[in-house]
């Protein structure tokens, strides 16, 4: 008979068997791997959609509203946390400070905007023929 003074027994699952767990993607899950390829590329994971920036206003419900907000959301929150923290966790400092074009060198600082590309100077000349030097 036991009360509840009595010694307590654990009945405890015991397994003698060797494990099945798949330890195949093993060197991709540890984060000490995850983090020193960021170290070295800088890219934490490649984002699947390009961020888009542009004017809205033909947006005409609350509901076509809501979404834009939660996909504007979505994209802030699959930014590197750096980038973020750069901002303060805040979209609209995002936004603002992408809308600026005086920002456009940190932009292209922080990888949020394509480098410079310089114009061939065949397409800088107006007749099209290699320009006189």
């Amino acid at each position: 008979m036991q009360s509840a003074y009595s010694p307590k027994t654990r009945n405890g699952l015991i397994n003698t068997q060797p494990s099945v767990a798949v330890q195949y993607f093993k060197e991709q899950c540890d984060i000490t791997n995850i983090l020193s390829k960021y170290a070295q590329s800088g890219v934490l994971f490649a984002t699947k959609q390009a961020p888009q920036y542009g004017d809205f206003t033909d947006i005409k419900s609350y509901q076509e509203a809501q979404n834009a907000l939660l996909q504007a959301q979505a994209s802030f929150s699959a930014l590197p946390s750096d980038i973020r923290r750069y901002f303060d966790n805040d979209p609209q400092k995002f936004v603002e400070f992408c809308m600026d074009s005086k920002n456009l060198d940190e932009m292209r600082r922080l990888g949020l905007a394509p480098e410079a590309q310089e114009i061939p100077k065949e397409i800088l000349n107006n007749e099209g023929t290699q320009p006189s030097e």
